[in-house]
C-alpha cells in the first residue's frame, strides 16, 4: 500500500509542536467531553498526515495535553460525524496510539518506550483493544491498561476522545523523576471501507513496528504549583536486587510551603493485604503527612507492625522517614535498609496510595560461570536434549539478566533461576530431571543446531497422562509477527487435546519464515521432538496464526511431505517482504491432496479477507481438500466458538484417517 505524506506547516521545530504542557493539581472528569476549566489548555496540531490513497479526504483535528502528579491527560477532538472503530482501530481507524519514551542524547531514536493503543469500540469481542500497552521497549506487550480511564463522545459533527493515564501504569516515567519524557501521538482515521489517514505529531515509519526504536519529541513541562495540599510520587532506584544490594526510593514532593514531611513506605509479599492498619491513631499535625488507607480521610495515620500470615513468614518491611521540603517541588533520595529480605516478589507501597505503586524482586544468588562448570561435569548423566536445554536456559538467563533495565522487576526470571540450579544439582548426582519430566503443560526446550552449532529453543505442550509407549499426533504451530515460540494460543491446549504441540522459534520474531534459516529451525525442532517424545510420525500437522499462517504456506511449499494436514488462522498469502506469492497458482503444487482447515474474520484489516477468499478457490483448483470457515464479524484474531468447535471435530477426523 502506498503511503503519501502531507506536511501541515510545523516542519521540524519541536518547540512549535510542543508548547509547555500544563500542570493540573487534580484529575479532570473523564467522560469524553472537555471540562470547561480545561478550555484554556493549548490547542496542538498534528504536523503530518500520511494517506493510504491521495484522494482520501482530510480531517480537521487537534489535541490537548496536561499532566498531574499521578497522571498524563490527553484530549483529542476531530471534526467527523461518527466513530468507525474497525478491527484494531488503534492501528486501522478510528483510534490512536501514543508513544512515551526515554530520550537519547541528541534525541536519537530510543529503544526504551511505551506505545499505548486506544480504540473507542463497544464491541464485546474487541474490548481488549480499548486501552492497552501495545509495545514496551521494542517488544510486543499486549497487556491491558487496568487503571487508565478512556472515554469517547460523539457530538454534532465532532468526535472527542479523552484519556487519563496513571504514571504508575507506565512506570518508571514521571515528569519530576525522569530526566526527560519523549512523546509522540498518531490519530488513525478510518476512510471509507478500507483506507486510512495517519495523523502524526512527529512522523515515524516505525511507530507500529516490532523490534524497532521510536522517534519522539521532548515534552516541556509547566512548573507545578500546589493547590494547598501536599502531593507525592515515588519510584525505586532499582526494581530488582540480589540479597544485600543497596536500594533507594526517589520521592517527589509538591508542597504549599516549607515544612517537614513524613514518608511511609512498605515492602510486602506480592498479593498480600494492605500492609498498614486501618485504625486511625490520631490526626497529624500540620507538618506531618500520613499514609492514607481506603475509607480514611486525608491526614489519618496508620501504624502496624508484624508479619503477614500464610505467606511463608515473609516479613512486611516498613519504613518511616521525616524530611524537610521547600515550598514547591522537592525531590528526595531515601536509602532503604533491607537486611535479610527473602527471595521473592514484593509489592511496594508509598505514602498517599491505597494500592501498590510498583514491584520489587529479590533474586537468588546466581553465578552463571559456576553453574556452567557444574553442568559440564554432569553432562555424562544427561540425555543430549536435556543437556542442550539446560545449556540454553543458562545462557538465556545470563543474557536476560544482563539486559534487565533498573526499572525491570525481573518477575519472569525469578521462577526460573532456582529451578535451574536444582536441576543442575540433580544432574551432578546422576538424575536427569528433564528426561523424567512427562508432566502435562508447557515447557521450553532447546537443541544444538547441526547447521551452525548454535543453541535454538522451542516450546512444547504435552497432553495429559502422556505415555512412553503410546504414540501421539504432533501439531507444529507457527507464531505470528512480533512473537516467538512462547506465544502459543492458550486455547490450543483444549482444541488440540491429545496432541503434542510444538512451537518453533524459527530463529526470529518477524522473519516471515523465509529468512534467517527459519525453515531449518522448523525441521530441526521437529527432529528433536521425534528423538525425545513418542510421536506418531504418520500424523504430523502444521498450523499458524497471522504471519504463522503465511509460514504454513511457505513451509509446505519448501517441504510438503511430513504434514498430514494444515491449519491456518487469519493467514496472509503474500506478505510484504516475502519472495513467494501464494496467490500465484504455480506455487500451489505442494498442496495437492492436503487436508486444510482455513479460518478468516470478515473485519480483518491486517491480513485482508479478500486475499484468503481468493486463495481458498485457487487451493481447491490445485487439488487441496479445504474446509473454510468465515466469521464476518471477527477481525484479526483467533476464531470464535463455532469455528473452534468445528476445528475440534475436524482434528478428530484427521486423526482417524
Amino acid at each position: 500500500m502506498t503511503i503519501l505524506c502531507f506536511a501541515l506547516g510545523f516542519g521540524g521545530d519541536q518547540q512549535a509542536l510542543f508548547p509547555e504542557v500544563n500542570f493540573l493539581p487534580k484529575a479532570p472528569v473523564i467522560d469524553g467531553i472537555l471540562d470547561s476549566e480545561l478550555e484554556s489548555l493549548p490547542v496542538r496540531r498534528f504536523s503530518t498526515v500520511q494517506k493510504s490513497r491521495s484522494a482520501n479526504p482530510g480531517l480537521n483535528l487537534h489535541f490537548r495535553l496536561a499532566y498531574g502528579t499521578e497522571f498524563l491527560y490527553i484530549y483529542i477532538e476531530a471534526e467527523q460525524p461518527e466513530i468507525n472503530a474497525r478491527d484494531r482501530g488503534y492501528q486501522n481507524g478510528d483510534g490512536f496510539h501514543v508513544v512515551l519514551a526515554l530520550p537519547r542524547p541528541g534525541d536519537d531514536p530510543t529503544d526504551e518506550f511505551y506505545v499505548l493503543g486506544f480504540t473507542p469500540t463497544k464491541s464485546t469481542d474487541r474490548l481488549w483493544q480499548r486501552q492497552f500497552i501495545w509495545y514496551r521497549n521494542i517488544d510486543l506487550s499486549m497487556q491491558p491498561l487496568k487503571q487508565t480511564q478512556f472515554k469517547e463522545n460523539i457530538g454534532q459533527e465532532v468526535v472527542s476522545l479523552e484519556a487519563l493515564i496513571p504514571w504508575r501504569e507506565i512506570y518508571p516515567f514521571h515528569p519530576w523523576l525522569s530526566e526527560a519524557i519523549g512523546f509522540n501521538l498518531c490519530y488513525v482515521q478510518a476512510v471509507g471501507d478500507g483506507e486510512n489517514n495517519y495523523h502524526f505529531v512527529l512522523a515515524d515509519k516505525f511507530i507500529q513496528s516490532e523490534q524497532q526504536p521510536r522517534q519522539y519529541a521532548r515534552l516541556k513541562l509547566q512548573e507545578p504549583v500546589s493547590d494547598g495540599s501536599v502531593q507525592m510520587y515515588a519510584v525505586l532506584a532499582d526494581n530488582h536486587l540480589f540479597p544485600g544490594d543497596p536500594e533507594k526510593a526517589l520521592v517527589a514532593v509538591l508542597a504549599p510551603r516549607s515544612q517537614k514531611i513524613v514518608q511511609k513506605i512498605a515492602i510486602s509479599p506480592r498479593g498480600g493485604p494492605y500492609p498498614f492498619s486501618y485504625q486511625a491513631m490520631k490526626s497529624p499535625t500540620d507538618d506531618e503527612l500520613g499514609l492514607r488507607a481506603p475509607g480514611l480521610s486525608p491526614g489519618q495515620i496508620n501504624l502496624q507492625s508484624g508479619e503477614l500470615p500464610g505467606r511463608n513468614q515473609k516479613k512486611v518491611h516498613r519504613y518511616s522517614f521525616s524530611n524537610p521540603v521547600k515550598k514547591g517541588l522537592t525531590v528526595l533520595s531515601i536509602d532503604l535498609n533491607m537486611p535479610g529480605i527473602a527471595t521473592g516478589m514484593y509489592d511496594v507501597w508509598f505514602s498517599a496510595w491505597d494500592r501498590p505503586q510498583t514491584e520489587l524482586s529479590i533474586l537468588p544468588e546466581f553465578i552463571p560461570s559456576d553453574l556452567a562448570k557444574a553442568l559440564e561435569k554432569a553432562k555424562k548423566n544427561l540425555k543430549k536434549g536435556s543437556h542442550s536445554t539446560l545449556q540454553f536456559e543458562l545462557e538465556d538467563l545470563r543474557a536476560e539478566l544482563a539486559g534487565l533495565k533498573p526499572y525491570d522487576p525481573g518477575e519472569k526470571l525469578l521462577p526460573r533461576m532456582e529451578p535451574l540450579a536444582r536441576t543442575i544439582s540433580a544432574a551432578e548426582k546422576g538424575r536427569d530431571m528433564l528426561a523424567l519430566d512427562k508432566s502435562p503443560g508447557m515447557r521450553r526446550r532447546a537443541y544444538r543446531s547441526a547447521l551452525d552449532g548454535t543453541l535454538q529453543p522451542y516450546t512444547l505442550l504435552l497432553p495429559q497422562n502422556i505415555s512412553k509407549t503410546q504414540p501421539y499426533p504432533l501439531l507444529v504451530w507457527l507464531h505470528g509477527s512480533g512473537q516467538d515460540d512462547r506465544s502459543l494460543p492458550a486455547r490450543l491446549e483444549y482444541l488440540a487435546s491429545g496432541f503434542i504441540v510444538l512451537s518453533p522459534k524459527a530463529r526470529g520474531t518477524s522473519n516471515l519464515y523465509c529468512r534467517d534459516n527459519a525453515q531449518d529451525d522448523i525441521r530441526e525442532a521437529i527432529a528433536d521432538v521425534l528423538e525425545n517424545y513418542p510421536v506418531d510420525r504418520s500424523c504430523i500437522l502444521l498450523g499458524g496464526f497471522s504471519m504463522g499462517g503465511y509460514g504454513v504456506y511457505r513451509t509446505v511449499y519448501e517441504n510438503p511431505s511430513p504434514y498430514k494436514a494444515l491449519i491456518i488462522w487469519a493467514g496472509h498469502p503474500n506478505l510484504k517482504g516475502s519472495d513467494i506469492d501464494f496467490l500465484e497458482e504455480k506455487n500451489l503444487a505442494g498442496f495437492r491432496n492436503k487436508e486444510m482447515f482455513i479460518y478468516h474474520g470478515g473485519q480483518d484489516r491486517n491480513c485482508p479477507t479478500e486475499k484468503t477468499l481468493e486463495l481458498v478457490e485457487k487451493l481447491k483448483r490445485a487439488g487441496a481438500n479445504v474446509e473454510f470457515h468465515y466469521e464476518p464479524e471477527l477481525g484479526h484474531q483467533a476464531p470464535g466458538h463455532d469455528t473452534a468447535f468445528a476445528l475440534v471435530y475436524w482434528l478428530n477426523k484427521i486423526r482417524q484417517k
